[in-house]
């Protein structure tokens, strides 16, 4: 309810400069009646809070493909992590530049090598690590099919 508070004053606040005093008492109380409403509601929006706490983070990845090994570089809670990945079978050559890392606990997920599996083409790479971390990022250029991928994937902290 801080927050709502919060969020609320500033609203006022920069209103205050844009309209009237008669439609910034309008808008108060419509704030006001808003946040007796969710006062009613508190308990189901605590149990969003709790769901939205265990959906995944997300950091945005570059990637590069050579020599057949796709090598990630991502910051990640103000920590540089590396991760190489290599393929049990070599796909078709693709191109990929910048992607999305979704985890859920940094500390548990990006350490070590871990197992993958994965699709890449026609129009995106797929990367899921055993343990629930994702890669996903759009190909620079298309490739015909989608291809199956598996291997090890190394993480390391810089």
């Amino acid at each position: 309810i801080g927050r709502v508070w919060r969020f609320l004053y500033v609203v006022i606040q920069y209103k205050r400069q844009l309209i009237s005093s008669i439609e910034l008492r309008a808008d108060l109380l419509h704030c006001t009646q808003k946040l007796r409403q969710h006062q009613r509601v508190r308990p189901q929006c605590s149990r969003l809070c709790a769901l939205h706490s265990q959906m995944s983070k997300t950091a945005p990845i570059n990637l590069k493909l050579s020599g057949g090994i796709l090598t990630g570089h991502a910051t990640v809670e103000a920590y540089k992590y590396s991760v190489a990945l290599t393929f049990a079978l070599q796909p078709p050559p693709f191109t990929v530049d910048t992607g999305a890392l979704a985890y859920d606990d940094r500390n548990k997920q990006l350490i070590g090598s871990q197992p993958y599996t994965g699709t890449v083409g026609p129009a995106s790479l797929v990367i899921n690590f055993d343990d629930g971390a994702t890669i996903t990022a759009p190909l620079v250029d298309h490739i015909s099919g989608a291809h199956d991928i598996a291997g090890t994937g190394s993480w390391s902290k810089e």
